[in-house]
């Protein structure tokens, strides 16, 4: 029986325009790294070669909020992902907030103490540091400070930003007036005595003659020699008189 053979059919679709689409990754960056004084800090977002007009991105931050920035109060480490409308996403690096924390000072030993003496103040601070007896700036960089005189001590630390003023210490420096000698008399004859006397204080609880002469405020000496008294004040110093020399 007869085939009968039919030209080829075809038939070519309209073309389909498939789209590939680039998510730019997004860029983060704050006007500062560390919190300071409870002032909040802001991190911001853009992107780089993002299209003409600019397509539209939602935000997830890895705190939770959904913005194209946020303003941080908690220092730690913030990252963006940023998504498009075809449901493309891209992370951002991460961006570190650090917080400062007030300095505490610390004294290695009493005080309070007698003129000639000291105490080393200690900050818990590293770097950045000054100082300071009352407004006057008295040392900086190290985190020990000797201190000599009286006042109070403070130490300011600069972080970035941030100023920070430690606790304040006070250090009283005690002091004694020197004693002087007056004698009845410079010379004596053999046999004879002269009276050695003491300044007056009303801060004065003690007195203690050389070679032995006592401890009363006046004593007497039958010997030639070279004289000296040392008295002790209520708040505990003492203080030696200048040599007083008798014949």
């Amino acid at each position: 029986f007869p085939v009968t053979i039919l030209p080829t059919c075809s038939t070519v679709s309209q073309p389909y325009t498939i789209q590939v689409s680039i998510m730019p990754t997004p860029l983060i960056s704050s006007n500062g790294t560390v919190l300071c004084g409870g002032q909040p800090l802001t991190i911001t977002s853009s992107f780089s070669g993002v299209p003409v007009p600019p397509p539209t991105y939602t935000y997830l931050w890895s705190n939770g909020a959904a913005t194209a920035g946020i303003n941080v109060t908690t220092p730690g480490c913030y990252t963006l992902t940023a998504s498009n409308s075809l449901g493309c996403s891209a992370s951002s690096s991460q961006l570190c907030i650090t917080g400062s924390s007030t300095p505490v000072i610390t004294a290695g030993s009493a005080t309070s103490f007698c003129s000639g003496g000291s105490v080393t103040l200690s900050t818990n601070a590293t770097a950045g540091i000054q100082w300071f007896n009352g407004t006057t700036p008295v040392g900086s960089g190290l985190n020990t400070f000797n201190a000599t005189q009286s006042g109070s001590y403070t130490a300011v630390v600069t972080t970035g930003n941030c100023v920070s003023t430690s606790n304040a210490i006070t250090v009283t420096v005690n002091s004694v007036t020197v004693p002087t000698i007056t004698a009845s008399a410079t010379e004596i004859c053999t046999g004879g005595t002269a009276t050695l006397t003491s300044s007056s204080d009303p801060n004065y609880v003690s007195y203690l003659w050389n070679n032995n002469l006592g401890t009363t405020a006046s004593v007497t000496t039958q010997n030639s020699g070279t004289y000296t008294v040392t008295v002790t004040a209520n708040n505990g110093c003492s203080a030696t008189s200048a040599n007083k020399t008798h014949s």
